[in-house]
């Protein structure tokens, strides 16, 4: 039970599940967020080593002002309540949907 507080990673708007640690980057799902509180929604942040978003699938593209994220908007229906993000040795990233009307993990291929 012994740590040090570093910092926290603001991620305004968004409700975020379990964040994945992937070599320098931090990946997420945002299974729903303030500007679309229904459950067909959501979207996938990456997170560099410097606790920067530098891309968000399914969403806008993040956008700083005086060094703060502004809150993202989801762009379309490429995710339906994504709860989890899952990375193999190839980084491929397999992302789990909830109450997504029955829908198998997507699979998204690194390009």
């Amino acid at each position: 039970m012994n740590g040090e507080y570093l910092n926290i990673i603001s991620l305004p708007g968004s409700f975020n599940c379990r964040p994945v640690i992937n070599g320098k980057n931090v990946y997420s799902a945002v299974f729903r967020s303030e500007h679309n509180q229904n459950l067909r929604s959501g979207y996938i942040p990456i997170i560099d080593e410097n606790n920067r978003v530098v891309s968000t699938l399914g969403c806008t593209e993040p956008v700083y002002v005086n060094d703060i994220l502004q809150p993202q908007k989801q762009d379309g229906s490429t995710f339906i309540h994504p709860h989890d993000v899952c990375i193999d040795m190839d980084e491929n990233l397999y992302i789990p949907q909830w109450n997504s009307d029955k829908t198998y993990p997507l699979m998204l291929e690194r390009m």
